[in-house]
């Protein structure tokens, strides 16, 4: 009798899969906004807010990782500003762009109660990419030392996802075989590559446009339009598995 296959651990990603990031960002660029349009007004402030957000794509944070994180996005503050205003200024847009985010970066009732349930019957580990210093910022807002048996931020592995190398440390960390793991997250490069590179079980795209995942390349095992709709997943794996025996 062939064993079966069946999920025992899940790997969540953090941003746009378990907080709405992208919502945060939405209402901290408006505060960022409505400062530089009271304190700042000689500044276009949607000029200024775009070329932030343009120097923050092309770099989040020092590629050479010798300045710090806050230091290094309150320069891009800087710059997008122009340089036409003191570092006063740029630090506080800084702070203001920050407590914007962290403000709504919470998670929702619902998300907490999936959560408390799922952990009753698997092991739940939280995967990040990111500086360590703000993706734990972010998590001791949600508070989610609460949720999981593991968390691992990229900033403080040798590799970010997609490389196996840090799939293999949530393996370890779990004490669950990659066979019996699945990968939840928003981002086909990096969730959905790297869970199909360390052989999981399963990969669980979140997509809220719910397109075909066909014609994505990685192409997902599953796709759902929230983490809220994981149950089902999880069903037609459980399923399949016992099927199977």
């Amino acid at each position: 009798m062939a064993a079966a296959r069946k999920v025992s651990a899940i790997i969540f990603d953090l941003d746009n899969t378990l907080i709405d990031t992208r919502n945060a960002d939405y209402f901290a660029f408006k505060q960022v906004k409505h400062v530089l349009r009271s304190q700042y007004a000689e500044v276009d402030a949607d000029d200024v807010v775009a070329a932030f957000k343009k120097y923050l794509a092309e770099a989040e944070k020092d590629p050479n990782e010798v300045i710090p994180v806050d230091e290094w996005r309150t320069e891009l503050w800087q710059r997008a500003l122009n340089s036409h205003h003191p570092k006063d200024a740029a630090m506080l847009l800084y702070r203001t762009w920050m407590s914007g985010r962290l403000d709504h970066m919470t998670f929702s009732p619902e998300v907490k109660e999936l959560l408390l349930r799922l952990r009753k019957t698997y092991k739940l580990l939280l995967m990040t990419n990111g500086p360590s210093g703000i993706q734990r910022l972010k998590m001791a807002r949600c508070g989610a030392d609460d949720y999981f048996t593991g968390i691992i931020v990229s900033g403080e592995q040798p590799h970010p996802k997609p490389n196996v190398s840090i799939f293999e440390t949530a393996f370890q960390m779990l004490g669950v075989p990659a066979e019996r793991c699945i990968m939840v997250g928003d981002c086909l490069s990096t969730d959905i590559q790297g869970g199909l590179d360390a052989n999981c079980l399963a990969t669980v795209w979140i997509d809220p446009k719910r397109q075909n995942k066909e014609i994505f390349f990685p192409s997902p095992n599953y796709s759902i339009s929230s983490v809220m709709d994981i149950d089902k997943v999880l069903d037609d794996i459980n399923a399949s598995a016992a099927t199977s025996q």
